[in-house]
């Protein structure tokens, strides 16, 4: 089975997740220049969500590999062996999966740190760019758990050798992608707005 097709763009496993944690608090333009280190009472916050989002970056670039590696066995018929790098990949992504529900909270912890020591200035930078960053790293729970049901899937299909199982692998694989491609629209829009000189 070629699995080939799995979508290899996702600007998550390329580090956009740290990276954009980053951005939360690197670079921003606060009071018409832009910050060269985080504000010292966020300093917490911003490095528990770099921390986070460097893990689930590792994780899902794990993911990634481990699917393309399950494919090379797949073509080999060395089924055991890629039974057991499926259920690698399971594991991988489910903590992927748990980071990133952790940064999540982070970043709602930010936000109510911001609401109460933040300038004016600042909450009107902040707040729309970590809006908008929550509402990435949901997309991309969703994404582990299409992810789950495409390698579980995937699972059936190497085990039973059926054309249909086969054939459900595709139709998993098409919402994974649909949902890279959700996650790659709202990281561009990301990286309009942080790039923005008025964070808009």
């Amino acid at each position: 089975m070629d699995i080939r097709k799995y979508k290899r763009t996702l600007f998550v496993s390329g580090g956009a997740v740290g990276l954009i944690a980053a951005a939360v608090l690197f670079g921003l333009r606060l009071n018409g220049a832009y910050s060269s280190a985080p504000p010292q009472e966020y300093a917490s916050a911003y490095r528990s969500i770099v921390a986070h989002g460097k893990r689930v970056t590792a994780m899902t670039a794990d993911v990634q590999r481990i699917i393309a590696d399950v494919n090379r066995l797949d073509a080999s018929n060395e089924t055991a062996a890629a039974l057991a790098d499926i259920e690698r990949a399971r594991a991988k992504n489910q903590g992927a999966k748990q980071e990133a529900l952790a940064l999540t909270l982070e970043l709602q912890t930010l936000v109510g740190e911001l609401n109460q020591s933040a300038s004016f200035v600042e909450k009107q930078v902040l707040f729309g760019t970590i809006d908008l960053e929550i509402n990435l790293v949901r997309e991309f729970v969703g994404y582990t758990q299409e992810v789950e049901s495409f390698l579980a899937t995937l699972k059936q299909a190497l085990s039973s050798g059926s054309y249909e199982d086969r054939k459900a692998v595709y139709e998993e694989m098409a919402a994974v992608n649909a949902r890279i491609d959700a996650i790659n629209r709202l990281n561009a829009e990301f990286s309009k707005r942080v790039s923005s000189p008025e964070g808009e």
